[in-house]
């Protein structure tokens, strides 16, 4: 999935917050988080779930900038770096900015609640102590939604 951001008195292709932008990730990762099923719940009733459950690794956020004529050329990879040019965001039919290689696809993916990220949204835009600390608890949840077999039930609890 994907879409273009703007800030709500801005045009698609200038400069947005970058504030704005990392609680815009937060707030779609906490909300597409809170459709998983329970990490309480027996590992035999979820374990067909996998297929249909995305981690913090698939609320990935990228910014590109888009030239004049609508074209995009995108890189992405810290080790192999992964570029892809010629898109035009004119061509929605071809417009289409491939995933991380390492990243699975979502079958049947549950749907975002999109009053859940509004709402975490704003919390998150007003910058105050309180705004803060659930800044800091959505970053738990992102480390611990990490699909890497680096992160460990250990390491996670």
């Amino acid at each position: 999935m994907g879409a273009f951001v703007r800030s709500a008195d801005g045009n698609v292709g200038e400069a947005v917050d970058k504030p704005e932008v990392l609680a815009l990730r937060k707030a779609v990762l906490v909300a597409m988080l809170d459709a998983n099923p329970e990490l309480t719940e027996p590992m035999e009733t979820r374990r067909s779930d996998g297929h249909r459950t995305p981690t913090a690794d698939h609320a990935l956020l990228f910014g590109h900038n888009v030239s004049e004529d609508g074209y995009i050329g995108v890189d992405y990879g810290e080790l192999v770096t992964r570029y892809v040019a010629g898109l035009n965001v004119d061509n929605p039919g071809e417009f289409a900015i491939p995933p991380p290689i390492e990243l699975g696809g979502i079958v049947q993916g549950r749907p975002l609640n999109h009053e859940y990220a509004e709402a975490a949204y704003d919390i998150l835009t007003t910058r105050n102590q309180q705004s803060r600390r659930i800044a800091a608890a959505i970053d738990v949840l992102d480390f611990i939604w990490r699909n890497s077999t680096s992160i460990t039930a250990t390491l996670a609890s």
